[in-house]
């Protein structure tokens, strides 16, 4: 057998999560050359106009034998080791299912919506991105790719037990920050760290390939802006009820460094929807502002807005992972998203890792935009090399 299986959240457009494909795709035919290669997901998708790949559904391929079939099963990366299925509930029904599902919950408790979107997967799993004991046919070798975990310790007991058996069946693990490591650690798993696999895009699409990927507007607009821009993102939950401050904090920002402003939406999907977000926040900017919104970009102009900017601001992980392996200086807005300050106190530079408070910051945003872009571009190469051999070890680790 040299058929290969990548398993993720990847039927939804959440730019991050369409990136792991993509990266453990060009990894496998690096390491595991001649292999067969599957995408898949808990629901059937195609993305491929927007960068992605192809999703099989996971319940289609164990009725077909194609997992059975495969002698490595990778789990492609993201905050996986604290999921649970209500989460995935909303983009599996749909988006204007959303207060349902939270009323449902709300009146019968997560194990209803939990197995309710179990059922509608076809996956008896109890998590929805975790191999349980017993859950792939023996032979399959499961791997676990720079994942995330901060948040297990929320877990109740069960759910914990369920981890760590899984666990510990497993082939090969690395994990993408410090506190995911000491968590699994607390009860005996082993874990290597390893940067975000994503880290290595611009080793893999540098930006000459990526502009031939985008549309005209958008590449004229890079080529005639390239570093005098700052990309801010941000997520709908993070928005409500600050729409006014938020505005008056980018357009601070960006009169005082003398930037125009790009408002780019890195994630659509249920629950993210940066699109809602960032159209609010852009009724409150100034006139006075020079703004380019980019609401529905593509894997590939998101990736090429982020590394043709002066500086990324926003909520999104992959966002500043972006801005890490270009070279972009990069901050994290509000310091509320847990896995994303965890990432960057695990491994970027001091300058990148403070939060930027809602109300902003300029002495931070100085700090940050004085950092030299070798210094940048140093870290880049360091990060991209280490995420590089967690991508071999994917491969080369035994069952």
């Amino acid at each position: 057998m040299n058929e290969i299986a990548i398993y993720g959240a990847t039927d939804r457009f959440n730019y991050g999560d369409l990136l792991f494909p993509l990266v453990v795709e060009w990894a496998a035919k690096q390491y595991r050359p001649g292999s067969d290669i599957y995408n898949l997901a808990i629901a059937e998708s195609d993305f491929s106009n927007q960068g992605g790949l192809p999703t099989i559904s996971i319940k289609d391929a164990f009725s077909n034998g194609l997992v059975q079939r495969c002698d490595r099963f990778v789990i492609a990366g993201g905050q996986v080791l604290d999921a649970r299925w209500t989460a995935i509930l909303g983009y599996l029904l749909g988006p204007r299912t959303d207060l349902t599902v939270r009323a449902i919950r709300k009146l019968l408790g997560e194990r209803t919506t939990d197995t309710l979107a179990r059922r509608i997967a076809g996956l008896s799993w109890p998590q929805p991105f975790v191999v349980p004991e017993g859950g792939l046919p023996e032979g399959v070798g499961v791997v676990y790719n720079a994942v995330g975990g901060a948040e297990i310790d929320s877990l109740r007991p069960g759910y914990l037990e369920a981890l760590r058996r899984g666990l510990e069946k497993a082939a090969y693990i690395s994990v993408r920050d410090c506190a995911t490591r000491d968590a699994l650690a607390k009860f005996g798993i082993h874990a290597d760290l390893m940067p975000d696999s994503a880290v290595v895009m611009s080793r893999i699409f540098p930006l000459p390939t990526l502009l031939t990927r985008v549309r005209d507007e958008l590449r004229n607009y890079l080529a005639e802006n390239s570093g005098q821009y700052l990309v801010f993102q941000i997520g709908t939950k993070f928005v409500k009820g600050r729409e006014q401050i938020i505005a008056k904090t980018v357009s601070d920002i960006a009169s005082k460094q003398g930037l125009k402003i790009m408002l780019l939406a890195i994630g659509t999907a249920t629950a993210h929807e940066d699109h809602i977000a960032l159209e609010k926040v852009r009724r409150h900017l100034p006139a006075a502002c020079n703004v380019y919104p980019m609401f529905n970009g593509s894997v590939w102009e998101i990736m090429a807005a982020i590394a043709s900017a002066a500086i990324y601001i926003g909520t999104s992980l992959h966002g500043a992972i972006t801005a890490m392996s270009f070279g972009i200086p990069r901050l994290a807005y509000t310091g509320e998203v847990r896995k994303l300050q965890e990432y960057l106190n695990t491994w970027d530079l001091n300058e990148f890792s403070a939060a930027l408070p809602v109300d902003g910051n300029n002495d931070l945003i100085a700090k940050v935009l004085s950092v030299g872009g070798a210094e940048c571009v140093s870290l880049s190469g360091k990060v991209i090399n280490q995420a590089d051999c967690g991508l071999r070890n994917l491969f080369e680790m035994r069952k």
